[in-house]
């Protein structure tokens, strides 16, 4: 991947994560936005459960001022993500990285 200046443009929208509903993948950037270094794995943890938040807690559609939304990040997925987070701190080897 070569970049002007080894940077990318962070003013830009940040995609750290994303997920396929369909086939269960999901991607994450290992890298930092700016200088392109790798991030911490307490870092990597953290999008891996927004990420699989997203497989528990299903968007879904809903109406809101007279038009259908897409439900994607609500009180009840932040929810689900923090127990996602307290599931990885309770872990024997993977709770270490987040101290």
């Amino acid at each position: 991947m070569a970049r002007i200046d080894n940077r990318v443009n962070a003013k830009r929208g940040i995609i750290i994560g994303r997920t396929n509903l369909k086939t269960g993948l999901i991607t994450i950037d290992i890298f930092t936005l700016k200088k392109r270094q790798p991030k911490k794995i307490s870092a990597i943890l953290s999008v891996l459960a927004h990420e699989a938040a997203h497989h528990i807690k299903r968007p879904y559609r809903s109406r809101f001022r007279g038009r259908i939304i897409t439900r994607i990040h609500y009180p009840i997925f932040y929810r689900q993500v923090k127990r996602n987070i307290k599931k990885l701190k309770q872990d024997k080897i993977l709770g270490g990285y987040f101290r």
